[in-house]
């Protein structure tokens, strides 16, 4: 039995050092695992921080697309709103430049109708003006040619005056030829 013991005892010792070792590689194992599960966990919080980081980046960019996206809107409705007012204006402008022709075409009308009077009334006054000369002019001529014959009876008087003091001084003459003569 001592050989059975001692084969035992050694059995023992050799399971128990198998054990020890296993049991070593095993704490071995474990240690490893648990430095590569520390190593894990830092790497997940590492990559949690960065994915919340990231998380916030998106975030503060989503917000910066919603705030964008909100400018961007009050952008729209503010260039719909002065679309509107200017299509209004444009309408605006072309009713008042409808009624503007309108005018235009009805002045232009009347113009012409002012300007045919205004010809037929130039025509009507140059025949007034015509006739108004014509009859200055027969005016003048009646006074010169009444100038002319108060001018001929006065040289007619004036040479018949002249006439008879020629007649009288030639026959003073005359009288004063035949007196002396005899």
């Amino acid at each position: 039995m001592s050989i059975l013991v001692k084969e035992s005892y050694e059995n023992f010792h050799h399971l128990k050092h198998d054990s020890n070792k296993q049991f070593q590689q095993r704490d071995q194992i474990i240690d490893n695992q648990r430095i590569e599960i520390n190593q894990i966990r830092t790497q997940l919080r590492n990559l949690e921080q960065i994915i919340e980081e990231k998380e916030k980046t998106i975030q503060q960019i989503e917000q910066g697309h919603l705030n964008q996206l909100d400018q961007l809107q009050i952008n729209k409705q503010s260039l719909e709103q002065q679309t509107k007012q200017l299509e209004k204006r444009l309408h605006e402008y072309m009713t008042n430049e409808e009624k503007l022709r309108q005018k235009l075409t009805k002045t232009e009308h009347l113009l012409n109708e002012a300007n045919q009077r205004f010809i037929n009334e130039e025509e009507r006054v140059n025949c007034d003006l015509r006739v108004e000369k014509a009859q200055l002019k027969y005016i003048e001529s009646e006074e010169k040619i009444e100038k002319l014959q108060q001018e001929f009876i006065a040289y007619k008087n004036y040479t018949s005056s002249l006439l008879n003091k020629e007649k009288l001084l030639n026959e003073r003459l005359q009288q004063l030829f035949n007196g002396k003569t005899t």
